[in-house]
């Protein structure tokens, strides 16, 4: 009932990645999971098809390996002041079961891991992104997530090239 990726769906995509990125993946089975019942998503939101509702999905969701600390920053703008702390994986989503990955669409999201792999990531998202970006933390130390529909990049100021030199990040997806 919903047109993002699944979370197995994801792992699959970062499978792939990891082939392209020169890191191995983890293994799917050694991933602590969980599960929201009755889960309609967008395309019931979008429709209100009776149907949808009636034959729900399920949503499952996998935990990194590694500890994570997360922040998010609403505004695009990277200041310790307006950091406000997260979950990768959050079994209460406030809005919305697919909000569980990474709490949803933020201008930028800041995940920082004891992956120990000295790589630092910055991956440029829509929504397909947010179930994709936990894979990410057992291979990097950092994933920074850009969300550009959601960040005015002249605004704020959010130039590629120069966020990547300033953070030290070694890949970009």
């Amino acid at each position: 009932t919903d047109h993002h990726w699944t979370a197995r769906g994801a792992y699959h995509a970062y499978v792939a990645f990891s082939k392209v990125a020169g890191f191995k993946p983890t293994k799917l089975e050694d991933h602590k999971s969980g599960q929201f019942d009755t889960f309609v998503g967008t395309l019931y939101a979008w429709s209100g098809a009776s149907i949808l509702k009636e034959k729900p999905d399920y949503l499952e969701y996998f935990y990194p390996l590694s500890e994570t600390t997360a922040v998010r920053y609403p505004n695009g703008y990277i200041k310790d002041e307006e950091a406000i702390p997260m979950k990768v994986i959050n079994e209460n989503p406030a809005v919305g079961k697919y909000t569980c990955f990474i709490e949803g669409d933020n201008p930028v999201t800041k995940i920082v891991t004891n992956a120990n792999s000295g790589r630092k990531i910055v991956m440029i998202k829509e929504s397909y992104g947010n179930s994709f970006a936990p894979w990410l933390c057992d291979n990097f130390d950092e994933v920074w997530v850009i969300d550009p529909r959601k960040v005015n990049v002249g605004a704020n100021e959010l130039d590629l090239k120069t966020f990547c030199n300033q953070y030290g990040i070694t890949d970009v997806l």
